[in-house]
């Protein structure tokens, strides 16, 4: 699913009980980040399953495309360009005292 598609909804905290002392506030505070950073890795490996997903079809398609392109240059090896300009073939004849020239295109 794509991350603009996804959406992080607000949990409930604990009710209102009062910290008595610093230690409990930051266990408190450590313990939300924690719950934060688990939430922000659960993103981040669907996204990265995502893009994998996305890099694997194009790799599928890429050796597809070079495939197809092997096979038509196994085809065209040897023929000439159709827009290509070759010197056109002649054949010269001599019969008697008249000379015939035959072009071949």
């Amino acid at each position: 699913m794509p991350f603009y598609k996804r959406s992080v909804v607000a949990r409930r905290g604990r009710a209102a009980v009062p910290l008595g002392e610093l230690r409990d506030v930051c266990s408190l505070a450590a313990l939300t980040l924690l719950r934060q950073l688990a939430d922000l890795c659960g993103h981040s490996l669907a996204l990265l399953g995502d893009i994998e997903g996305h890099l694997l079809a194009l790799g599928r398609r890429t050796g597809r495309l070079h495939r197809r392109a092997a096979r038509l240059q196994a085809l065209l090896r040897g023929r000439p360009l159709r827009g290509a300009t070759a010197a056109p073939a002649s054949v010269e004849l001599q019969i008697g005292t008249e000379q015939l020239s035959l072009r071949v295109l």
